[in-house]
């Protein structure tokens, strides 16, 4: 699927496209689609940027990109800008290292929960304990 987001309003968007894209999914063929795209809509001399998930076939395409004549000569700062990553799929990266790094803590934790409401006197047992902490 294939936005367009017209600067003017945060919220407006427009989906230009839905297409079926047979693999290879190479940053090649990417780029020649979505050159393609604009091409045929009229816009390829307007885009500014352009947000995309972290795979490496996605950076070969913005590198094609931006040494195309439709984007490299009007891109802002040689085009240091064009490529935005997509920061919801960077923080879902973020919190699934997150869970990673605790995962071994957070299965000691429920097997503990788990032990002590095997019984009711390890319940009591647990109890006495936390009332001691008070």
């Amino acid at each position: 699927m294939l936005k367009f987001d017209t600067g003017v309003n945060l919220a407006e968007k427009k989906v230009l496209a839905f297409f079926h894209f047979p693999p290879p999914h190479t940053g090649v063929n990417l780029a020649e689609k979505l050159l393609s795209l604009l091409r045929d809509w009229g816009i390829e001399k307007k885009i500014f940027i352009i947000t995309l998930d972290n795979a490496s076939n996605n950076d070969v395409m913005v590198n094609i990109l931006k040494r195309h004549p439709s984007f490299g000569p009007s891109l802002i700062v040689d085009g240091l800008y064009f490529h935005v990553r997509c920061g919801a799929h960077v923080l879902n990266l973020i919190v699934h290292e997150g869970i990673k790094a605790v995962d071994a803590s957070l299965d000691k934790i429920r097997m503990c929960v788990k032990y002590i409401r095997g019984s009711e006197a390890r319940k009591i047992k647990f109890t006495s304990c936390l009332e001691q902490l008070t």
